[in-house]
């Protein structure tokens, strides 16, 4: 049978459990926890025999001594184009690489085991803070007499356009924060971005702003909307609301 262990390094992490699936079949197992790199690094799937994979619903996935994280959210999972960020054996995950290219656009081998899970939280760190700045651009917009929507059809084809300003944008100036990705997923990873900086002693600026913020609407009670509802911070600051007028 196979064996997946994951002995957690920090005290609150929940342990994976033992599965025993049937031989000679990849069967999937779902988990309902994120990981932090440095759990990552000491997750070993060992089998003789077998291969396995185990994907974590929130969006990591364990591949026999690899640990894969991925990013495109809930457009990227229904439309097939997440990108897979891949740490541990290269010759191990090229041979299931057929599966994650089923599932997205991209499965890139970013280090050793953890640096799939590390090269994730790059990810969240780019995306939250370009939330953020989004949310700060349109309030201000809104604050000067500007359409919000005009503003973002005026600079999503230069420099500022971004994956980011296209499926948030519309959300803020239209109001819409049922979940896409959820606050608390983002709150979760915010706090892996920390630990992790911190066990590494690199100093971040602008991703502990973004976890205090994250931390105030998680205390409002909106872990379970879009984080594209991060702008309401910035609009209870500025005394105004972002909407279109169309």
């Amino acid at each position: 049978s196979l064996r997946a262990i994951a002995s957690c390094a920090m005290p609150h992490r929940t342990h994976i459990c033992r599965e025993s699936v049937g031989i000679g079949i990849m069967k999937p197992f779902f988990a309902s926890f994120r990981l932090s790199p440095l759990v990552a690094a000491a997750f070993i799937v060992s089998d003789s025999a077998h291969a396995a994979v185990l994907f974590d619903a929130p969006g990591h996935v364990a591949v026999e001594g690899t640990h894969v994280a991925a990013s495109g959210g809930e457009p990227g999972a229904i439309n097939g184009t997440l990108a897979f960020m891949i740490g541990g054996d290269e010759m191990v995950a090229e041979g299931v690489r057929d599966v994650f290219l089923a599932m997205g656009s991209s499965a890139v081998v970013t280090g050793p085991n953890g640096a799939g899970s590390v090269t994730k939280l790059c990810n969240q760190i780019m995306c939250f803070i370009n939330i953020a700045a989004v949310s700060e651009a349109l309030v201000l917009a809104q604050k000067a007499g500007a359409d919000p929507k005009k503003v973002y059809e005026a600079v999503r084809g230069g420099l500022a356009g971004s994956a980011i300003l296209e499926q948030k944008a519309a959300r803020i100036y239209g109001r819409d924060f049922a979940p896409g990705g959820f606050l608390e997923s983002q709150m979760k990873d915010i706090n892996h971005v920390m630990e992790t900086a911190q066990e590494l002693d690199v100093p971040l600026l602008l991703a502990p702003i973004v976890q205090q913020i994250t931390q105030s609407l998680m205390q409002e009670g909106r872990g379970r909307e879009d984080n594209s509802c991060m702008v309401t911070f910035y609009e209870k600051l500025a005394g105004i609301t972002v909407q279109t007028k169309e």
